[in-house]
């Protein structure tokens, strides 16, 4: 059943849809063009996008330097194609964009935030 209602809309968590996707032998880029239309709520921070469980560390440090896990890096540390994939997708108008990175990352957020807003297309007011 389709729902159709202004107050209602999907949320994209990049990180976690690209260890999913990659988890489950899914095209990544895919399932964002498949939810971006409907999509009004964006959580963004670089990943490796592989699943925590692959590697056994003792040390947030080691995470780092392996990549699994939900690091939190900021844009353009680890693999996921920002600028491709900001250029490419379309979301709703007023889409509320949250960046969490890690600690190691805080005085650099404000410029990772700016990378995530500059190619930024909303669809038209619905």
């Amino acid at each position: 059943m389709a729902v159709s209602h202004l107050n209602l809309v999907a949320l994209i968590d990049f990180s976690h849809a690209y260890s999913e996707s990659i988890h489950r032998g899914l095209n990544f880029r895919e399932q964002l063009r498949a939810m971006a239309p409907v999509t009004g709520h964006l959580h963004v921070h670089g990943s490796f996008g592989r699943p925590q469980g692959l590697h056994r560390t003792y040390l947030s440090q080691e995470n780092a330097a392996l990549g699994p896990g939900d690091l939190q890096l900021l844009l353009g540390l680890g693999d996921i194609e920002w600028d491709d994939i900001f250029s490419e997708l379309v979301f709703l108008p007023e889409t509320v964009l949250i960046m969490r990175v890690g600690p190691p990352y805080h005085n650099e957020q404000p410029g990772s935030l700016a990378q995530a807003k500059k190619p930024y297309r909303p669809q038209p007011s619905r």
